[in-house]
């Protein structure tokens, strides 16, 4: 260790770091602690196993592309991904590659941590030992080609990190070149310490530039290679410093990058930058089993400072982009809130959960569920729990048909709300020769979602258990519902021993392909609006499609399958106005209409309901059921 230079500069620095390792560790060790028993017990399963090995190697493939290279991001928008790229892959590989210099120098990889940060002033090509301004006396080198290798490489990544600061500038003025509107309202510990990650980057090309110049005459021709093109950021640079005289104050300006990064890592944990030690760790949770689950757990609070606040979310939400709306409750604003453990109600309750935003989220965080935890937080607090408000239903008469069912059938409140949908099913089946029950033609029991999803999970599951026990009662092993949350509900919160769910243009396609359903081929032109439950959070896209275009023309409008546009009039909103609902569907409509089709088909109850609303009779608004019917 003692061949090592110091220098006091290092010291803001070096304090920096060890606060934000502390930091770091302090909320992992938290988060640990806070995870529910299942969590734990599944990542103890898997860490003591060989499972740990390709989990290992599927942790550090997802953390290499799209905590670096920002892969995600890259498929939405390549300027956008571009910039994330350029920033955190070069700064990581810059300091990176000074480690491998450093470690073949001195053989050793036990070294001071602030040693590879500030290798420019510290270790020096010989000849460059009585350098003007020079700091400590220097470790020497040689200037071999891989020295002068390692030279451009480290200017090479300033370069990329560089242009990606340069193109978050760009996108600050011009956000639509990389599809953003640049709406998003940064809180003011994040806008002070994005402006030390832009500071940090100029007093370091100073210091450096500072460094190359006063080598002086040590930086030789390398294989023919000038040291103008091998060491092209850091000694043109330096040379225009040396010529403007500031090339004396090397120190300062390395005194300068000390101050300015070790004060990023200390206003770290405390902003948006918390994603990046808190990323890995909940990228490996992931990967050993862990999900966000029905209460909020230190899992749920690692994906909470995973966050990066990149404002995707933003520009993915329709109670943003929808003409006329101004609201700010996107995931960005309502995670704050949870982080900083003040959540706004306006914020937790006012979306859609529609999942538009979740399905481009760059980190995968499952904002839904988090939601509905900090729901049922908020109604703890200001209603008394009343899990006996529907045992009416012990006594309310309802006779089994003894078992005797193939499929049961379950239409779900909408559907009953949107009663040609219930009968086109109904004769499509007679149609089929199906042997089957409806479940809710009489004394009808809703499927708890809409309680689960306003944060009265608790109060759902008297529902649950009702339906649970009907379904079993009627011995079918097929389930077909036609209102998509009832299919989600079915699927995610019910034990149905093996019962099969499934949506009714699920099994309608089963029905036409096993050639029991005949569909009828007509000449009319078709779009398909992708209803957000039967989509991006149950999956189905293909079943739908299948079936138009084998009745149908089918035009796919621009906003399709994980980019559908939700109708606005979703159950889980308890705080949009009846205004902001019609200004969503009304918008949801016009685009979905944008090429004229002669009927627009969904698959959802509350989908047409709501379209149907606000259509004003420009063209016909049918469910898949009745088109196939028709």
């Amino acid at each position: 260790m003692s061949e090592y230079v110091f220098s006091p500069y290092v010291i803001p620095f070096t304090a920096g770091l060890i606060f934000v390792i502390i930091a770091t560790f302090y909320f992992w060790i938290k988060a640990l602690k806070q995870l529910d028993p299942e969590e734990t017990r599944k990542v103890k399963e898997n860490l003591f196993s060989l499972r740990i090995v390709p989990i290992l190697f599927s942790w550090v493939k997802e953390v290499f592309l799209e905590s670096l290279l920002h892969r995600k991001i890259f498929r939405q928008n390549f300027l956008l991904g571009l910039m994330h790229m350029l920033i955190a892959f070069g700064w990581f590989i810059a300091i990176f590659a000074e480690h491998i210099r450093l470690w073949v120098y001195t053989l050793n990889p036990i070294e001071p941590i602030y040693f590879p940060i500030f290798l420019f002033d510290f270790l020096r090509p010989v000849g460059a030992e009585s350098a003007v301004g020079m700091s400590p006396a220097p470790m020497l080198f040689e200037m071999t080609t891989f020295m002068m290798v390692f030279i451009f490489l480290h200017d090479f990544f300033m370069t990329m990190i560089l242009t990606g600061k340069a193109l978050s500038i760009v996108k600050k003025y011009k956000p639509g070149l990389f599809g953003m509107t640049g709406g998003v309202k940064h809180n003011q510990y994040d806008k002070l310490i994005v402006m030390l990650l832009m500071l940090l980057f100029i007093p370091r090309m100073f210091a450096v530039g500072c460094s190359v110049y006063n080598y002086g005459d040590a930086m030789v021709v390398v294989n023919g290679i000038s040291p103008s093109v091998y060491a092209f950021l850091s000694y043109n640079f330096g040379q225009v410093l040396g010529g403007l005289g500031l090339a004396s104050y090397e120190s300062v300006f390395w005194w300068i990058y000390s101050f300015c990064i070790g004060a990023f890592f200390v206003a770290l944990p405390f902003t948006r930058y918390m994603h990046i030690p808190t990323e890995p760790l909940f990228i490996f949770l992931r990967k050993c089993g862990v999900s966000t689950g029905k209460k909020y757990t230190g899992f749920s609070e690692l994906e909470v400072l995973s966050c990066p606040r990149c404002g995707i979310c933003f520009d993915r939400c329709q109670l943003n982009t929808t003409p006329g709306m101004d609201v700010e409750v996107q995931p960005i604003y309502m995670l704050e809130g949870v982080r900083d453990k003040e959540p706004d109600e306006e914020k937790v309750f006012k979306c859609l959960l529609c999942e538009r935003c979740e399905a481009t989220c760059p980190v995968d965080i499952d904002i839904s569920n988090i939601r509905i935890t900090q729901r049922e937080k908020f109604n703890e607090n200001k209603f008394k729990k009343d899990t006996n408000r529907y045992d009416y239903l012990d006594d309310a008469g309802y006779r089994s048909n003894g078992g005797n069912a193939d499929v049961v059938y379950f239409a779900g409140c909408m559907t009953h709300r949107t009663p040609g949908t219930k009968k086109a099913m109904n004769a499509l089946l007679n149609k089929a020769g199906v042997k089957y029950m409806n479940l809710d033609a009489e004394d009808s029991v809703c499927c708890g979602q809409p309680l689960i999803v306003d944060g009265f999970r608790d109060e759902a599951q008297k529902l649950i258990s009702e339906n649970t026990k009907r379904i079993k009662d009627s011995g079918a092993k097929i389930l077909v519902t036609s209102c998509p949350v009832c299919y989600n509900s079915f699927r995610k919160e019910y034990d149905l021993d093996g019962v099969e769910v499934m949506h009714h243009t699920q099994y309608l396609k089963k029905m036409v392909d096993e050639g029991k359903l005949n569909v009828k081929k007509t000449g009319k032109k078709v779009v398909f609006h992708d209803p957000c439950e039967l989509g991006r959070i149950g999956g189905e896209y293909e079943a739908p499609r299948d079936l138009l275009k084998k009745a149908g023309t089918l035009i796919e409008p621009d906003d399709i399958k994980d980019d559908g546009l939700c109708c606005g009039g979703s159950l889980a909103n308890t705080k949009l106005t009846n205004s902001e609902e019609r200004a969503v569907a009304g918008d949801a409509l016009n685009r979905l209409l944008a090429k004229k089709p002669d009927i627009l088909i969904t698959a959802c109850p509350l989908c047409k309901k709501t379209l149907e609303k606000v259509s004003d009779n420009k063209v016909e608004i049918m469910d898949i059921s009745e088109f196939l019917l028709e």
